[in-house]
C-alpha cells in the first residue's frame, strides 16, 4: 500500500526532467517528436511521446521492450528512494528525533537519488526514442517485394529448392 503512495507522489517528480534535460537539447526527443503515432490533441510533450514510443515498443519488439522495463525499473527505484530519504528527513524533523549527521545525510542521499533518478529517467527516454527510431526505419532481413517497401504480401515462393 505504502508503495502505491511512493508512485503516486514519484510521478510528480518526472516533471522535474525538463529543468535538468532541456526538451529542446534532446536530439533523440526531437528526432522522433513528430513520428510518434499519438491521439489528436495531445500535446507532443517528451514525457507524452515516450509513453506512446513505449507503447509502439511493447508491440514491435519484445527484446527492445525488455531493455527499456530494466531502464524504467531502474529509474523508478530511485525515484522511490528519493521520496524515502526525504519522507525521513522531514519526519524525523517533525518528530524532533534528528541529529545534524543524520539530516546531512539525508540531504546527500536526496540529492544524489535524486539526481540519479533524473539521469536514469533521461536514459530511459532516449533509449526509448532511439528504439523506435531503429524500429521503424529497419526493413526485415527476409523481406521481398511490397514487403521491402512496407506493404504485407503472402507471396510464397513454392519452387523447390535443388
Amino acid at each position: 500500500m505504502i508503495g502505491h503512495f511512493l508512485i503516486g507522489l514519484g510521478a510528480s517528480l518526472n516533471h522535474l526532467l525538463p529543468a535538468v534535460y532541456p526538451e529542446d537539447k534532446d536530439h533523440y526527443f526531437q528526432e522522433v517528436r513528430n513520428q510518434v503515432p499519438v491521439p489528436p490533441g495531445v500535446t507532443l510533450t517528451r514525457l507524452e511521446v515516450y509513453h506512446a514510443a513505449f507503447s509502439f515498443i511493447r508491440i514491435a519488439s519484445a527484446s527492445a521492450l525488455a531493455e527499456v522495463e530494466r531502464q524504467a525499473a531502474e529509474y523508478k527505484l530511485f525515484r522511490s528512494l528519493t521520496l524515502l530519504f526525504l519522507i525521513d528527513a522531514l519526519l524525523s524533523a517533525a518528530t524532533g528525533s534528528w541529529s545534524g549527521r543524520r539530516l546531512a545525510a539525508d540531504a546527500i542521499l536526496t540529492l544524489g537519488c535524486c539526481a540519479r533518478f533524473l539521469y536514469l529517467l533521461f536514459w530511459t527516454q532516449r533509449l526509448a526514442f532511439e528504439f523506435f527510431a531503429l524500429l521503424t526505419r529497419q526493413t526485415p532481413p527476409f523481406a521481398r517485394g511490397s514487403e521491402a517497401k512496407g506493404g504485407l504480401t503472402t507471396d510464397v515462393h513454392t519452387t523447390p529448392i535443388p
